[in-house]
């Protein structure tokens, strides 16, 4: 009974954002699609040190993947995706992402100056204390470890090198040790389905920031391997675990079943994502296997812009998702990254000479800044400060990029949408004007008088106080 109740409530998230969205998109706080994505994971290479038994996408030492973004490449995108704003989120995997160490440190750099939050997925068996004060020198930088059990015995088994289990340990007392932010991520079998507390337990001593739980899905060579899947009752068993240690500990991550994902890829919800594989293949999501185009052949912005922003609306991906067992990830016998990619085919969708121009300056609406995920808004503050309308105020978010009449900005920790008010208003905030002055741009911009504008810019600059998007 759990399972259903919780991809029914699921499901009813979902139905919600996508409800709220829709009614800010009607009043013009929030994009109906998103002229770049937010998010980009880069897999920068196919090999890895270990034999995972469990790996998702088939990677492993020999390797036969195509590897035809060199260094060169690679750092080439790097430079194409910054000159179009860039992104919010660069996630670097693999394979392995230590296997080409400074192609990563260099990759690091560039979207870090930028302003985004980087992450790293590892093994951790390359990460010796150099590497370690290497990754130190970026902000905004996470890294997930691999630790698939809290003995050696379970860890080494799945991941088929031993020592393994040691090696990231030792890479996880490192970061701790020198303040590197990481969190431990740990799949779940059947083998140590009994020991996830003794799992958290690990990660505390370790010094993660927090433990996320997963389950196998039917990918890569788990799909080969299904004695490490659950079957229903291990499923059950799984969540009710989870459910109480979650009670029981503030820093392990929920986890969910595939409903949210796949309903969420279903829904009118703007796509924010992609990924792009070491042979330059742009795929919609590491567990969907739908290329639309390759980085060596178009720009990754006309990828984007022609197909990525309609291709979860495309029938034969919509078929796909549909298909999908929302525990197991099995699709009528097609096995993601063991069978071909499928390579969309946008010709009946792509409207001739369609563009994504920026629409034209609405009239005067209240400014409004969303959280990405959409669950929050701005609500308008009626009460007026003097004090405050008299401070010289000056934006601090860590990276903004304009979309169509929209800003998306980003503070330390969360992602931000703002309307064509709000961007106004947030672009006078440079330090050298009051919220008085800002107040008489935007009444002067609109054609509005002062006082119908006065309650809703501080209710505003509240707002962005308690976002952490602006000081005085």
């Amino acid at each position: 009974m759990l399972i259903q109740e919780m991809m029914r409530e699921e499901e009813r998230l979902v139905r919600s954002m996508e409800q709220y969205v829709q009614a800010e998109q009607r009043k013009g706080n929030y994009p109906s699609y998103f002229n770049f994505p937010l998010s980009i994971q880069f897999d920068l290479t196919g090999k890895c040190n270990l034999k995972c038994l469990h790996c998702f996408n088939d990677s492993r030492p020999d390797a036969n993947n195509e590897e035809s973004m060199t260094a060169q490449r690679w750092l080439a995108l790097a430079g194409q995706i910054i000159a179009e704003g860039g992104v919010f989120s660069a996630c670097f995997s693999g394979g392995e992402p230590l296997l080409k160490k400074q192609l990563l440190l260099e990759m690091l750099g560039l979207f870090g100056q930028d302003g985004a939050n980087l992450s790293v997925i590892t093994n951790g068996y390359l990460l010796d204390e150099k590497t370690v004060l290497d990754l130190k020198k970026f902000q905004r930088l996470k890294l997930r470890i691999s630790l698939d059990g809290h003995t050696e015995d379970l860890h080494d088994a799945l991941r088929q090198v031993p020592g393994s289990f040691q090696r990231a340990v030792d890479a996880a007392r490192l970061m701790a040790s020198h303040g590197v932010m990481f969190e431990i991520s740990s799949c779940v079998t059947p083998a140590n389905l009994g020991s996830m507390e003794q799992m958290v337990e690990l990660a505390h001593e370790l010094g993660a920031m927090n433990i996320v739980f997963d389950m196998l899905v039917a990918s890569g060579r788990a799909a080969k391997n299904r004695h490490l899947m659950f079957d229903l009752t291990q499923v059950r068993a799984f969540f009710a675990q989870l459910k109480a240690l979650r009670q029981k500990y503030e820093d392990v991550l929920l986890a969910y079943t595939g409903t949210i994902m796949v309903q969420s890829l279903l829904s009118d919800l703007p796509n924010a994502n992609l990924l792009i594989r070491p042979n330059g293949d742009v795929r919609l999501a590491c567990l969907a296997p739908f290329v639309i185009g390759n980085v060596m052949v178009e720009e990754i912005g006309e990828i984007w812009r022609k197909k990525g922003v309609i291709a979860w609306n495309h029938p034969i991906a919509r078929e796909y998702l549909h298909n999908a067992d929302l525990i197991s990830g099995e699709n009528k016998g097609f096995v993601n990254y063991l069978d071909k990619d499928i390579r969309l085919d946008f010709t009946s969708l792509i409207k001739e000479n369609e563009t994504f121009e920026k629409p034209p300056q609405e009239q005067y609406a209240p400014p409004s800044v969303l959280f990405f995920s959409g669950n929050s808004a701005y609500d308008s503050i009626e009460m007026q400060d003097i004090r405050f309308l008299k401070t010289k105020a000056r934006g601090t978010a860590s990276k903004t990029r304009e979309d169509g009449n929209h800003l998306i900005v980003k503070s330390v920790d969360s992602t931000y949408i703002m309307n064509a008010t709000a961007r106004m208003a947030y672009g006078l905030m440079d330090g050298s004007r009051a919220i008085e002055e800002i107040i008489k741009e935007i009444s002067s911009a609109f054609g509005i008088e002062e006082e119908k504008i006065n309650a809703d810019i501080m209710g505003f600059c509240r707002k962005l106080a308690e976002f952490r998007l602006v000081e005085a």
